[in-house]
């Protein structure tokens, strides 16, 4: 294998993040289209919709920096 089949896939995987790092950044959902979804320890799911702009911002930020950090920590480990 050369060098750049093994970048291959690191190398589509940053292009993946990237393009959901993009979709995020644009992300402006209609009001009521968010939910988050609990799981009961009985199995059961709980849809709690947001309706909230300022809470479906802040969830976009999170989601983003939690991409940023799970591509930070990537990096690290593969140093």
């Amino acid at each position: 294998m050369n060098k750049f089949e093994n970048l291959t896939p690191a190398l589509t995987e940053v292009e993946e993040i990237r393009k959901l790092r993009q979709q995020l950044a644009e992300f402006n959902p209609a009001e009521g289209s968010l939910e988050v979804i609990f799981k009961l320890t009985d199995g059961k799911n709980v849809r709690v919709p947001i309706t909230s702009k300022v809470k479906m911002r802040l969830i976009s930020k999170e989601i983003r920096n939690y991409l940023a950090e799970e591509q930070l920590l990537r990096q690290c480990q593969e140093d």
